[in-house]
């Protein structure tokens, strides 16, 4: 009987144990809270996530994804927009070559400078390319610096494509 109640109890506390490896794993399945920028150890900066639009597949519409800006502080300068930039040309997003010149903010309104690559890499992409590279601009932009229009301009100018006068301030664009 001492032998049947011994067995009995090992059973027990291997069961309680198997539980308490159980709550375990459901306590780290949680999601974590999100977490600031984080300094990067090689230089110091700080990575901050940016969020790109640019063309889906079928190049009818925009998606989009999140971009990690190692070592530049999110604000309204000329560094921060170009690593903007620079993240829209590796997803195909804005012409190779494209450079922001200048930026700045007036309360919701954004003024974007660019320069003549950019340009040059609009015209010779057609209407649905152009559309595109303009509509992944202006709603990356619009979303990152909370502004409701973007002024595009090319070294400091209003500009045309052929396709489009680019005059007045843009508003999201909607597919």
């Amino acid at each position: 009987m001492k032998k049947h109640l011994s067995l009995l109890l090992a059973c027990v506390l291997a069961l309680a144990l198997l539980c308490a490896c159980g709550k375990k794993d459901a306590v780290e399945q949680t999601p974590a809270p999100e977490t600031p920028p984080t300094q990067t150890a090689a230089t110091g900066g700080v990575d901050t996530s940016c969020k790109l639009y640019f063309p889906n597949d079928a190049v009818d519409d925009l998606r989009a994804d999140t971009a990690q800006i190692p070592d530049t502080e999110p604000a309204v300068t000329t560094a921060y927009a170009q690593a903007i930039a620079e993240q829209l040309i590796v997803h195909d997003a804005l012409p190779k070559g494209s450079q922001v010149l200048a930026i700045s903010k007036d309360g919701d309104a954004l003024t974007l400078d660019m320069n003549e690559a950019f340009l040059a890499g609009l015209r010779e992409s057609g209407s649905t390319g152009e559309l595109m590279y303009m509509g992944s601009l202006v709603n990356t932009f619009l979303d990152n610096f909370n502004c409701t229009t973007v002024r595009v301009t090319v070294e400091g100018k209003p500009f045309s494509t052929g396709h489009t006068e680019y005059d007045k301030p843009l508003q999201a664009f909607t597919f």
